[in-house]
């Protein structure tokens, strides 16, 4: 199994939470996303083919320089790894705190089989996103149900706080 170490030699308590980490899907369309007036999908959703979900983040702590850095991705029925954050690979993984935040892009469901699971790694320092994915994409690679590829990610990425959101597929 992969391992991402965090990005400094900073020591952490295994188990070790950030106060208020949190990843939500919506499923947008169905009401308007707005300043909170609608909630997120519980863990283990049922949504098909088509559906357009919004990715949202919160975070109330941060870290030893008033940061925190973070990476979202999503691994499917197919073993496809997606970025949903930061939007590009360059592009600086610096997360908003003490609010939740919604992603700018919205992703579409395709028919991939049984899940969708939604991966936010987050860290005080910040990450090398291309090894998060790589260390994603070796998760990808074994075969598993959700739950097994959420145990993965949690595992793989233990020097890093994480939150994991599972759609199921109809």
């Amino acid at each position: 199994m992969a391992t991402v170490a965090a990005a400094s030699g900073q020591d952490r308590a295994k188990g070790t939470v950030l106060s208020g980490l949190e990843l939500s899907v919506f499923l947008k369309g169905s009401q308007e996303i707005a300043g909170n007036q609608i909630s997120a999908l519980e863990d283990q959703a049922l949504l098909g083919a088509g559906d357009t979900v919004q990715l949202a983040y919160a975070t109330a702590a941060s870290g030893p320089s008033g940061e925190l850095y973070g990476v979202i991705f999503s691994i499917d029925g197919r073993s496809v790894v997606t970025l949903h954050y930061p939007y590009r690979k360059g592009q600086n993984p610096l997360l908003a705190s003490g609010k939740r935040t919604f992603l700018d892009e919205a992703y579409t469901l395709d028919d991939a089989p049984g899940y969708e699971v939604f991966v936010l790694v987050v860290s005080p320092q910040t990450p090398d996103v291309e090894a998060v994915l790589s260390a994603a994409q070796k998760i990808a690679s074994g075969s598993g149900a959700a739950k097994i590829i959420e145990e993965r990610c949690k595992a793989a990425f233990y020097n890093y706080e994480v939150d994991t959101v599972t759609v199921l597929k109809k």
